[in-house]
């Protein structure tokens, strides 16, 4: 059995919680010892770690991870990080070990920036909208396959930004996704508070508007209540996009289907730049990645994936078959 199966296994669906047009399933479990890792709040918070760009000039896909702790730090998929040069997201996540300079890869979130506003970087309460991360695990995923790193596809990412600024029509002048959450924010605290953390929760499935939308799952309870709201506000900012505000609540059957999907899902294992390793769930109906470390499942986020998604993989897919006949014939 995978760890993936493994962990699944060992969870209990909770009733589900719903505000308006977004239901959460939650994704109950036991955990009996605290974390023995910190989450990347906590570090930044006690000043044992820092975030700074890799050099005075900065590299827009990198920023360099210092942790003085004594113990790991775990940064998660898709957390914003604000400051020095220019806003970023994280591209996955990574167990940063203890006493430990790390190279990290992200994206950028803020197009139109490229002077310090600070020397290093804070955490932000918000996490990256559920779409983007959705586009972005599908192109890290493409990248670790056909290159090996773990990059973006930056300029989608700046697209999807700027496409959420028009739909809420935002005047964000350095294009910031930051002011796209700061310019909604009484109604995503509304989600926040519709949709609380329960008792010995792991993590959610969500459901925007009756459609399965994605999951994160954590191994601990203590560090799923560290970011439950940042992923409330997450799928908030798309449920709010959409046409309709009131809909059903969706079924505990289908919430099933998408873990019973999961469990069927083909993974790849890739060695991980910090601990463990990167899993990477591909297929024509899911996209998504973990990380495994200390033979646990530290996170897993899985996203429904959309038809243009799984026809750019087959498109680049034949690309590298015909290149590859191209080269044997030569």
């Amino acid at each position: 059995m995978s760890i993936i199966n493994d962990t699944l296994a060992g969870l209990t669906l909770g009733e589900p919680l719903a505000y308006r047009n977004l239901t959460a399933f939650p994704l109950q479990g036991r955990t009996d010892n605290p974390p023995d890792y910190l989450s990347l709040k906590q570090a930044l918070d006690d000043g044992v770690a820092e975030v700074r760009e890799v050099s005075e000039s900065g590299r827009v896909p990198e920023l360099l991870f210092v942790n003085r702790a004594t113990q790991a730090v775990l940064l998660v998929d898709g957390e914003e990080l604000i400051g020095a040069m220019q806003n970023r997201v994280l591209n996955l996540s990574i167990l940063v070990p203890a006493k430990t300079e790390l190279v990290i890869p992200v994206s950028c979130v803020e197009a139109g920036r490229g002077a310090r506003r600070r020397s290093d970087f804070d955490v932000s309460e918000d996490i990256a909208f559920s779409e983007l991360r959705q586009k972005k695990v599908a192109a890290v995923s493409r990248s670790m396959r056909s290159v090996g790193d773990r990059r973006a596809d930056q300029s989608e990412v700046w697209s999807r930004i700027d496409k959420m600024r028009k739909d809420f029509r935002v005047d964000t002048p350095t294009g910031a996704m930051s002011d796209i959450f700061e310019s909604r924010r009484d109604q995503v605290e509304g989600y926040v508070k519709g949709v609380p953390e329960q008792q010995g929760q792991l993590g959610a499935v969500f459901v925007i508007n009756g459609k399965i939308a994605g999951l994160d799952l954590f191994e601990h309870s203590e560090i799923f209540a560290g970011i439950s709201a940042k992923l409330v506000r997450s799928y908030a900012m798309d449920a709010i996009r959409q046409p309709t505000n009131l809909a059903e609540v969706a079924s505990s059957e289908a919430a099933m289907a998408f873990l019973r999907q999961i469990e069927g899902a083909k993974t790849r294992n890739y060695p991980a730049i910090g601990e463990g390793e990167d899993l990477r769930i591909e297929g024509s109906e899911l996209l998504g990645g973990g990380l495994h470390a200390r033979e646990r499942l530290l996170h897993l986020c899985v996203f429904a994936a959309d038809a243009q998604d799984s026809e750019r993989d087959e498109r680049i897919s034949s690309l590298r078959a015909r290149r590859a006949a191209w080269r044997h014939r030569q």
